[in-house]
């Protein structure tokens, strides 16, 4: 299936969910579009990316300052996600903001796993804006 043409009808679903989808295909704002197409009036998107306002987005910055592409294991086109933008493609797409939040927080170390700093996901009004893994709930307006 492709998420920036989806082959099913206008207002199909009560509930969308994406995870972790929208960053790897060329046109985010269009694939968000697609799924607040398929939406049912009242119908709720679920939708996570990753949140690069913190330190892994630091660590790609980096990468990419010396010169080096950023790449993730297979995946072929990865777009620079960061939480306020992904709230503004689900209002651009005519839906409601009901949630925004993200936890985790990490340390990148080149060669090893990053290390999880959970003590950083609170207090979580102010910490949501970095955590790596976000969520965006948004809600199409009843007619």
């Amino acid at each position: 299936m492709d998420i920036e043409n989806i082959a099913h009808q206008n207002e199909s679903f009560d509930t969308v969910i994406s995870c972790e989808t929208i960053e790897h295909v060329p046109d985010p704002q269009k694939a968000v579009r697609e799924l607040s197409r398929i939406l049912k009036p009242g119908g709720r998107l679920f939708l996570t990316t990753p949140n690069y306002m913190g330190l892994p987005g630091l660590h790609r910055l980096y990468v990419g300052l010396t010169g080096r592409t950023y790449r993730e294991e297979g995946q072929p086109i990865n777009n620079f996600m960061l939480l306020p933008r992904t709230r503004r493609m689900v209002v651009r797409a005519g839906l409601h903001v009901k949630v925004v939040d993200a936890i985790g927080h990490y340390l990148p170390f080149p060669g090893r796993p990053p290390i999880e700093m959970r003590a950083l996901n609170n207090p979580r009004f102010l910490m949501r804006w970095t955590g790596m893994h976000s969520l965006t709930i948004g809600e199409k307006p009843r007619r």
